[in-house]
């Protein structure tokens, strides 16, 4: 998608964002079929690199549906996850008063908004120079699998870790 090579610095949402705005800004009034071949004509740097208009906006749109699958991909995994943390607590831990695991699994999901915040903050960081990169397919795939965090419920870590918050919450 790239008209140049990938850059070296790094590119983000917002510098594509505002060379296309500037690049839009620079496009006189022209009708429909004019303007398709003044967005491939017009050229805006990002980072660097020299690119059409036409490929900004794509480059854009890229990523923000990207980050949108995203945000309701979370969305969902937050549902499953603390439906799972309850259910596993409740079988763990029978008869735990609803307060303490309420609590516990509202600190945990806590933790996860966290951490998801900032697996998105990286994810929007780098899919710029990875769109512009030689593979884009490739690079968004190697991020996204980067961000997949382990599913430590039920394991021995997240047993232990609930057993030493319950214990002293219920002491």
């Amino acid at each position: 998608m790239a008209d140049q090579q990938a850059p070296s610095g790094q590119i983000t949402p917002e510098m594509i964002a505002a060379a296309v705005a500037g690049g839009a800004a620079q496009l006189p009034d022209l009708n429909a079929a004019d303007a398709a071949a003044s967005l491939a004509a017009t050229t805006v740097v990002i980072g660097g690199i020299t690119v059409s208009l036409a490929t900004a906006r794509a480059y854009q749109l890229a990523i923000e549906g990207i980050l949108r699958n995203f945000d309701e991909m979370v969305r969902r995994r937050m549902e499953r996850v603390q439906l799972s943390l309850s259910s596993e607590l409740n079988e763990e831990f029978p008869g735990l008063p609803e307060n303490v695991l309420m609590d516990f699994v509202s600190e945990e999901m806590e933790r996860e908004r966290l951490f998801i915040s900032k697996s998105r903050d990286r994810v929007a960081r780098d899919l710029p120079n990875a769109l512009m990169g030689p593979d884009p397919q490739e690079a968004i795939a190697s991020i996204l699998d980067r961000e997949r965090r382990p599913a430590w419920a039920g394991s021995p870590t997240r047993t232990t870790a609930s057993l030493r918050w319950i214990r002293c919450r219920s002491a």
